[in-house]
């Protein structure tokens, strides 16, 4: 695979012009691209977009978009383009200084992860994973699991207090599925490897269910068990087959969690023996996924 190193000096160039432009505009990486010796650690991976949010207005709405982007031409010769973002707060960001003088602003570590995990909620895409995957992997899981299980107090999605985004990019890193499989993938080992990449976002998944924590505590997701004489409220191991199949397709971390738990603390029990009749007879997602590795682990 032929890959032309880009000028990264042009870029960072037209970034910073950019947010001189655009004050509030934030340069966000492209996070599972090749490293270029001599830039900074934070900046080190091609940047392929200038511009992908702005932080001052959560309310801003958008005049045109298309596949995940508005499009506003050329700055300098490099695209510009703006993330549509549904934010609670403004993006955490940090300063980084140029060789050649002047600086740009770009997000934190952690927000830059959140910002990858929702657009893999909102676009679906190979690079969305790669970069999801790539910031796990330098970071670490147990880092990466903690800071998307509280994605919600940083994303709207309908309502508050109920992981509503958090489950969604579960669901989505158990198992990947993106819009443009066959698209060109970045020539940075190890994310040439598609195969590397599900097993890197399957390990976070994972991960962010088996979290303990305050984000459990939040108020779950309502959730009905229809023509059934128990409740989600009930004990799980209470739930059966038609519960858990019913938690799988339709509920969220919080009734997940609890499956977990009981299969993880008596692997050949009840709950257990009703989860493997369930993911037999679900449809495919990624919780059924999940669920799967759970009971052959």
């Amino acid at each position: 695979m032929n890959y032309e190193e880009p000028d990264y000096g042009e870029s960072l160039r037209s970034a910073a012009r950019l947010q001189q432009l655009a004050p509030d505009a934030v340069l966000v990486d492209d996070f599972a691209t090749p490293p270029h010796q001599g830039k900074p650690r934070t900046l080190e991976r091609r940047l392929s977009a200038v511009l992908d949010a702005f932080a001052s207005d959560p309310e801003w709405v958008l005049n045109r978009a298309a596949s995940g982007r508005v499009n506003l031409g050329e700055l300098g010769g490099i695209e510009a383009g703006v993330r549509q973002m549904i934010r609670v707060g403004p993006l955490e960001v940090q300063e980084i200084a140029l060789p050649a003088g002047g600086s740009i602003r770009v997000p934190t570590a952690a927000e830059s992860l959140r910002i990858k995990a929702w657009l893999i909620v909102r676009r679906n895409q190979v690079r969305d994973f790669l970069d999801v995957a790539a910031l796990s992997g330098e970071f670490g899981i147990g880092w990466s699991a903690t800071t998307l299980r509280g994605i919600d107090a940083y994303y709207y999605a309908g309502k508050s207090g109920q992981d509503r985004v958090a489950s969604q990019v579960v669901r989505q890193l158990s198992d990947p599925r993106p819009t443009d499989f066959h698209a060109k993938l970045p020539a940075s080992a190890p994310w040439t490897d598609w195969d590397h990449g599900v097993l890197q976002c399957q390990a976070l998944a994972d991960a962010m269910l088996s979290l303990d924590g305050p984000q459990r505590d939040r108020s779950p997701l309502e959730l009905g068990f229809r023509n059934l004489s128990i409740t989600p409220g009930d004990p799980v191991e209470a739930w059966g087959v038609e519960g858990i199949l019913t938690a799988i397709d339709r509920g969220s971390l919080y009734y997940w969690h609890k499956i977990v738990d009981a299969v993880r603390t008596d692997p050949n029990g009840t709950v257990a023996q009703d989860l493997s009749q369930a993911v037999e007879i679900a449809e495919d997602h990624g919780i059924v996924a999940l669920m799967r590795r759970l009971l052959k682990a």
